[in-house]
């Protein structure tokens, strides 16, 4: 369900023109599913469901704090995979995504975190 401006979409544009990735497309909220898994003391593997058609790639941000957040990557449309890696050794780290085309994006994932090896 896109909420905008008191107007609520599903599915089907009420009128406007808009498509998926219209001003509101930030506010689309499909399951990610996010899922984050450590292979060893300086990598972790991000997997995610890819719902949309038509997005131009997703942004990847990381954070050891869940407060501070940084973009490490952006992906290709339908990606759905991503490795982390050159991470320091017994940390715990928190991801999120977000599906993105042009300057839109939709709201982001839940939060996945894995601790790297000692």
């Amino acid at each position: 369900m896109i909420v905008e401006d008191s107007v609520i979409k599903v599915g089907i544009p009420l009128g406007f023109p808009h498509g998926i990735f219209s001003r509101s497309y930030r506010h689309l909220q499909l399951n990610f599913n996010l899922v984050a898994v450590k292979v060893d003391d300086e990598q972790i593997d991000l997997t995610w469901d890819d719902n949309y058609t038509d997005e131009t790639g997703f942004k990847i941000e990381r954070s050891t704090n869940q407060s501070t957040w940084a973009l490490i990557n952006t992906t290709n449309a339908d990606a759905v995979s991503y490795s982390s890696i050159g991470l320091t050794a017994a940390t715990k780290y928190y991801y999120r995504i977000r599906a993105f085309k042009g300057g839109t994006h939709t709201a982001y994932s839940n939060i996945a975190n894995a601790t790297t090896d000692a």
